[in-house]
């Protein structure tokens, strides 16, 4: 089994791959092992994030965080967690990803997509070109939205009726448009970066609020 694991996670994209030999490979690679899997209909994609692809994620889920926290939702953070479904063929570990409106149904035990939601917000960086589907694979798990960086676009994908429709605002924090997450990720300065926004996001909701 051992020589299995190091030939798959030499390669990007592998076709015509077993739902059982994905199953073996989470079990066999340790879950510090540094790439992340995505599985859909037989594709297999093998992803080790460079730094500039981490540095985007973490950007990003401080953005998520102050939202949360501004707007005090309820929060459990699975970041990579490995979401699957043998009847449908997938299987993904996002970039980050998090229960917020659904957090309540899912507190500090295992997660079965069998009888539980998916997460309510997946983020997925996309520095590389990939050759996956990743928005089929979360649309077949019903994931409410998807911010997506790719091509140095950030893009809010929303799920609605079924699949997902490109939108310029979130569901989630109706306020927040992707040109607001984009400007936060375009900024030198992360830590300057992330206050701003913090600053901003304050505002908006202080502009919200009856007087």
């Amino acid at each position: 089994m051992q020589s299995l694991a190091q030939d798959f996670s030499s390669c990007s994209l592998l076709r015509n791959v077993s739902w059982e030999t994905f199953e073996r490979l989470l079990a066999e690679l340790p879950e510090t092992r540094g790439v992340r899997l995505k599985y859909w209909r037989g594709d297999l994609e093998v992803v080790t994030p460079s730094d500039e692809h981490e540095t985007q994620t973490e950007m990003l889920g401080r953005c998520a965080y102050v939202l949360i926290e501004a707007l005090q939702l309820p929060v459990r953070s699975v970041g990579s967690t490995t979401f699957r479904r043998a009847d449908l063929a997938a299987g993904v570990e996002p970039d980050k990803s998090y229960y917020i409106y659904n957090a309540p149904l899912v507190r500090r035990r295992p997660i079965n997509l069998g009888v539980d939601p998916p997460p309510d917000l997946v983020i997925e960086i996309d520095v590389t070109s990939s050759s996956l589907n990743k928005l089929a694979i979360y649309a077949a798990l019903g994931v409410p939205e998807v911010w997506l960086y790719r091509a140095g676009r950030l893009q809010i994908h929303r799920f609605q009726q079924g699949s997902y429709q490109s939108s310029v605002r979130s569901g989630l924090f109706p306020f927040v448009t992707s040109a607001d997450l984009q400007a936060v990720l375009g900024a030198a300065e992360e830590e300057v970066a992330i206050a701003n926004f913090r600053a901003w996001v304050k505002r908006q909701i202080e502009g919200q609020q009856p007087t």
